[in-house]
């Protein structure tokens, strides 16, 4: 399987000038990219290129075209003028929603901006989480460098107090006494917690 995060990730190598990854910004409330220098510049988007902008499944391409909807323009620094792409539309970018960053795959004539495959695991994460809040489904927890599980039970005391039902799943702790203590005492565990006592 190929690892979408690769700048080598790329269905024509051959047409590949470069690969970005980038903070997605924002900008009056909505989602902004902005472009400038040697990344709109290899893919040929001088100033004064004109392009279009489509949206295919979870990628916006910014393609060239001579009678194109939108215009690169120009930021003076120095003595030349650099090429500029702003994209700010929460329209465009909606594909990106709740994403911190994208990735940028630059080939001839073309952008491509899509995301990264951990901002899309982090979103799936996410609605996860929402559906059990949700549903009342009790939030499977972990517990690493446990101890005798003073901050894992003050936790789940606080999740039962705001009604999140929560159960303590595994704890990793190195020292053995103090998993059987914990065991004993912790009220957090249960007969479907499972300890780990070994070297993180």
């Amino acid at each position: 399987m190929a690892d979408t995060n690769s700048p080598h990730f790329d269905q024509e190598p051959s047409r590949l000038k470069g690969y970005y990854v980038k903070k997605l910004g924002q900008n009056r409330g909505a989602p902004r990219v902005w472009l400038q220098g040697s990344q709109p510049t290899l893919a040929g988007f001088v100033p004064g290129t004109r392009f279009d902008v489509r949206v295919k499944d979870r990628t916006v391409v910014l393609q060239a075209n001579p009678d194109g909807s939108r215009m690169v323009s120009a930021k003076r620094i120095g003595e030349r003028d650099n090429p500029v792409i702003d994209i700010n539309s929460r329209e465009l970018l909606a594909v990106f929603d709740g994403m911190a960053a994208i990735r940028v795959v630059v080939k001839d004539g073309e952008i491509a901006l899509m995301p990264l495959a951990s901002e899309i695991k982090k979103q799936r994460r996410f609605n996860r989480l929402k559906e059990k809040l949700e549903s009342g489904e009790p939030l499977a927890m972990g517990s690493l460098y446990h101890g005798i599980g003073v901050l894992s039970h003050a936790i789940h005391a606080g999740l039962a107090q705001a009604g999140v039902p929560a159960r303590l799943k595994m704890i990793s702790e190195l020292e053995e006494h103090l998993v059987e203590h914990a065991r004993e005492h912790n009220d957090a565990w249960s007969v479907d917690t499972r300890p780990y006592s070994a070297s993180i």
